[in-house]
């Protein structure tokens, strides 16, 4: 077990031995929740201009914002099961 300086709280102990409390799981779970809601938004956003304007730059950022999302709500839950 891990020594707790007087500045470190045990839920910092926690996460650094890879366990997550309940405030932690929580921020996690409400963090995908609005991970994947922009997912949609944004791919929402993007088949519709895609079919209305075609591909452009603006329409390639779009795409390279949902990847980056993507990316970022995977990250999320590898954490969340990890936890």
């Amino acid at each position: 077990m891990l020594e707790l300086h007087p500045a470190v709280t045990s839920s910092e102990v926690w996460q650094a031995e890879g366990m997550l409390d309940d405030a932690a799981r929580r921020q996690l779970r409400f963090s995908l929740f609005l991970q994947g809601f922009a997912v949609l938004m944004m791919t929402v956003a993007l088949v519709v201009r895609v079919s209305a304007i075609g591909w452009d730059g603006v329409t390639a950022l779009l795409a390279g914002a949902v990847i980056v999302i993507l990316a970022a709500a995977a990250y999320t839950l590898i954490r969340l099961r990890a936890g």
